[in-house]
């Protein structure tokens, strides 16, 4: 049956150029079910959310499959803001959504993790193709195996506190359902650590994890026991599970050359915080002499510099918005080696110093 439905699935795909649900063309969209599952959250709580959704979310069409990450974080931070919000909605606002989500909300790389023969096997498959689920919007996920323990660590991509908790609520809240749905319905995490100080709803945070939970702690983890890594699955067939895997990777390689070279180069410096990148180094990541690179950045109008800089000021620009680190500190985690240059640097990219941007 299921494979029955997968295989429609692919027909529909290759001739509509529909992506399966829920997956993501582009590096700076999360699905769309992210906004579906919010507003049920709010009903269930006695608050529709529809009225206070921004222009741009409030006019979705229902084909849509994907929205601006921007326009997401900015309706949760507004909402992660106001006080009038219901206890039965605010408190641990990340958690309650990721608990909405199942695997097939993921489209084929939900079934591909479905049909994998084992536990381990489906979670690799994840978080290999993660980024098709919008990780590069949000958070990065990875596994780590040590002994008779196994963990999933969770990495926000966001500086600002409060969406960086929401982030490690909302990973956390998914991988207890996926968990749950392997385990029909029995909790697969032994305990939980948290990054953020515990909160007043800790007890509630605590009742929908269904485990020991713990705060302050280094990064965001959930751990559980490595020997179920070989678990059969039940629903596991070798067949559907590749069919998906080869599917996911076409997936991928489309939205790792969505926006072209330049944006390959833009992940991967992004994805190096702190550390002055060079071009023979990115070049060699991707395969290609650093002479090649610069011919074909500058077909597409820009150079290695150009989207370095982008880079580094944007993130400049967030750090002064969303936090109380000095300019000097920003300046160390940007990679310049002197407070005077990133002052230049940053007041030649936005017309503005450091500090001025930040009063203004």
């Amino acid at each position: 049956m299921l494979s029955s439905v997968l295989l429609e699935r692919e027909a529909g795909m290759q001739a509509g150029g529909n992506t399966g649900g829920n997956i993501v063309t582009r590096g700076d969209t999360v699905p769309a079910n992210h906004l579906h599952y919010l507003i049920e959250l709010g009903r269930e709580a006695g608050v529709e959310l529809t009225p206070r959704l921004p222009p741009a979310l409030s006019q979705l069409s229902p084909e849509q499959e994907e929205i601006l990450c921007d326009d997401f974080y900015q309706l949760i931070e507004t909402l992660l803001s106001d006080t009038q919000l219901p206890g039965s909605l605010g408190p641990a606002l990340g958690l309650r959504l990721g608990l909405k989500f199942s695997l097939v909300d993921y489209g084929v790389l939900g079934y591909a993790c479905i049909c994998a023969p084992t536990l381990g096997q489906s979670i690799r498959t994840f978080l290999h193709f993660q980024q098709l689920a919008g990780s590069d919007s949000s958070f990065y996920e990875r596994m780590q195996v040590s002994g008779d323990s196994a963990s999933i660590q969770v990495s926000s991509r966001h500086i600002n506190e409060a969406l960086n908790r929401f982030d490690s609520e909302l990973s956390v809240g998914q991988w207890l359902g996926a968990g749950r749905t392997h385990l029909n319905g029995d909790d697969m995490f032994e305990r939980v650590h948290f990054e953020f100080a515990k909160p007043d709803c800790a007890d509630q945070i605590e009742a929908l994890c269904r485990c020991p939970v713990a705060y302050e702690q280094d990064q965001t983890e959930l751990f559980f026991a490595a020997e179920i890594l070989e678990r059969p699955l039940s629903m596991a067939n070798s067949i559907t599970a590749e069919l998906c895997r080869q599917q996911c990777e076409t997936l991928l390689q489309d939205l790792h050359n969505c926006g072209g070279l330049a944006e390959q180069v833009r992940r991967l410096i992004i994805h190096q915080p702190g550390a002055v990148p060079e071009p023979e180094q990115i070049a060699a990541s991707l395969n290609m002499s650093y002479r090649s690179l610069r011919r074909r950045l500058s077909e597409e109008g820009t150079s290695f510099k150009d989207i370095h800089n982008q880079v580094r000021m944007g993130m400049a620009q967030e750090y002064l918005r969303a936090t109380h680190l000095s300019t000097a500190e920003i300046a160390f985690l940007l990679g310049f080696s002197e407070v005077t240059n990133f002052h230049r640097a940053f007041k030649n990219w936005c017309g503005q110093t450091p500090g001025e941007y930040r009063s203004a």
